[in-house]
């Protein structure tokens, strides 16, 4: 079966929220990084491994951004921590879209 990025943003756009405020990422990020788990996806012959390194790259890049700019939502955020709670989000999120991207779709 062809891999369609259309249902996993959807299922992700669902889940990812519920799995990164379970690792402890903050609320004022998750969008972000929701729509880089997707990015990521679509990202044609990268592993896991690296699709997961390309949305932490960028957080981090993000992140060094927002530090400049002396956002009050987010400026004791601890980098390595914020780290490690958006890895285990991901990580998260994808149990969660493998557990139910092929229950189907309820009639209507």
């Amino acid at each position: 079966m062809k891999f369609d990025l259309k249902k996993f943003a959807a299922i992700v756009s669902q889940v990812a929220p519920i799995a990164l405020m379970a690792a402890g990422v903050p609320p004022e990020i998750t969008a972000k990084v929701t729509h880089l788990i997707v990015l990521a996806q679509s990202k044609p012959g990268k592993s896991g491994s690296e699709k997961k390194a390309f949305v932490l790259d960028a957080l981090k890049t993000g992140a060094s951004i927002t530090d400049d700019l002396h956002n009050p939502a987010i400026d004791d955020i601890d980098e390595e921590q914020l780290t490690g709670a958006v890895a285990a989000g991901i990580d998260g999120t994808i149990a969660m879209v493998d557990a139910v991207k092929n229950i189907p779709a309820k009639a209507k």
